[in-house]
């Protein structure tokens, strides 16, 4: 058998109206070109930049009065 016949009975069995067709064909497509796509992936992220960024949390901007009191 060659291939694809099965898919061709299949399609063939029912009438296919123009938006069913295409949205077939763009099954297909997608199927034939999911393999030659570039998979995108983000590198990780380094300690490095993970630690400098929790250093940078930690610091805080309030300071005490002189006399060490808490002005509430």
């Amino acid at each position: 058998m060659r291939a694809c016949v099965i898919q061709e009975c299949k399609r063939s069995r029912f009438f296919e109206n123009k938006q069913d067709e295409k949205k077939r064909r763009n099954r297909e497509a997608t199927k034939r070109n999911k393999k030659s796509r570039p998979q995108l992936r983000t590198p990780p992220e380094t300690k490095r930049e993970a630690t400098t960024d929790k250093k940078e949390d930690d610091e805080d901007n309030w300071d005490l009065t002189e006399e060490g009191d808490i002005p509430y």
